[in-house]
């Protein structure tokens, strides 16, 4: 049976290849990652949820996660704005589970805690596989831009 609930601390390892796993699937790992990327992601997660900037939306079946939504608040990076924004990220499915409605469901429910905590708006980046869910949430391309080839 599937169900739904809030991450906890002990998720984490879990949490942390999740997004690992999400990264190299959506091909944005870039040249890839550090020897020690799973302590460091871990800790970050930990300290986020600590700290309760950050919250995790899990998918379980028997037990097993199966998908996951974060929104982490940001009131930018200098810490002088007012408005708080989040970041959505981590919004992955495993294989075999997929086209199941999961995936919207965590996403909802990231975005719903994102409301209750005043946010003016919420950014995310999507996959090619993601943006018809993302689209269909309301998200639209805004302002953003990316330069690739640095050479």
């Amino acid at each position: 049976m599937l169900t739904y609930r809030r991450g906890t601390p002990a998720d984490v390892p879990v949490l942390a290849q999740f997004w690992h796993d999400m990264l190299l699937e959506s091909k944005v790992a870039g040249s890839g990652f550090a020897a020690d990327w799973r302590p460091r992601l871990e800790a970050h997660f930990r300290e986020e949820l600590a700290a309760d900037t950050a919250a995790w939306f899990l998918a379980e079946e028997d037990g097993h996660i199966v998908g996951t939504a974060a929104a982490f608040l940001s009131t930018g990076t200098s810490g002088v704005l007012l408005d708080v924004t989040a970041t959505l990220a981590g919004i992955y499915v495993v294989p075999g589970h997929r086209r199941r409605g999961i995936a919207r469901e965590v996403t909802l429910q990231a975005i719903e805690w994102c409301k209750q905590r005043g946010c003016v708006y919420i950014r995310l980046q999507a996959s090619d596989a993601g943006r018809p869910l993302y689209e269909s949430l309301g998200f639209r391309t805004f302002r953003e831009m990316m330069k690739l080839d640095l050479g």
